[in-house]
């Protein structure tokens, strides 16, 4: 029997966070990598401007046209549809602008169409057997499996902060949910 999969967008199947640094470095003149994140408050690192200004940048139309896929994430997520299991979205979004543009995304790069995904300002009620997200307080709220998707921000996340597993790319989600570890986790979906 399949598994229901929940899979964020921002920074777990896109490099979000990439395009960001790039909006960020041209309009305020700076050099500032995804490297220099270490922690969920983004504006204490690239910080040529106010939170409110950082956050403006967000709204810009067509602002995932240059983002890309994380590496091997279409080839994981079709690998799993092909094991039988369905991938639904859940992605927040600060401004509703952003909706066109995410689902054209989603569309484009993972052929994800518009009844699979959830648009969400916040995930407390997303529901699944599984949940793979950058953020350990959207996961914290799931009952499922929770998959922490390693990011510049959450690095310093530990299991406490409500997650089950840490991947770091998609080739270990793939092992962990394809895997060896695949029988491990379909236990833990049945309890």
């Amino acid at each position: 029997m399949g598994r229901t999969i929940v899979i964020d967008l921002d920074d777990t199947l896109s490099d979000f966070l990439e395009t960001w640094a790039f909006l960020y470095n041209e309009r305020y003149k700076d050099n500032k990598t995804v490297d220099h994140i270490k922690s969920w408050n983004v504006s204490k690192y690239w910080n040529k401007c106010t939170e409110e200004e950082l956050f403006e940048l967000l709204k810009i139309p067509n602002l995932y046209a240059n983002t890309m896929p994380k590496r091997r994430a279409r080839l994981i997520v079709n690998r799993l549809r092909e094991n039988g299991d369905t991938i639904k979205i859940s992605t927040a979004y600060t401004d509703e602008s952003q909706i066109p543009d995410k689902k054209l995304w989603l569309d484009t790069f993972m052929g994800i169409s518009e009844e699979d995904i959830e648009f969400t300002k916040a995930k407390k009620t997303t529901t699944g057997d599984i949940m793979i997200d950058d953020n350990p307080l959207n996961l914290n709220d799931f009952d499922g499996i929770r998959i922490l998707f390693t990011s510049p921000h959450n690095k310093e996340a530990v299991p406490e902060d409500g997650y089950h597993f840490r991947c770091n790319d998609w080739w270990e989600v793939e092992e962990l949910l394809l895997g060896k570890d695949r029988v491990l986790i379909d236990e833990m979906i049945r309890k």
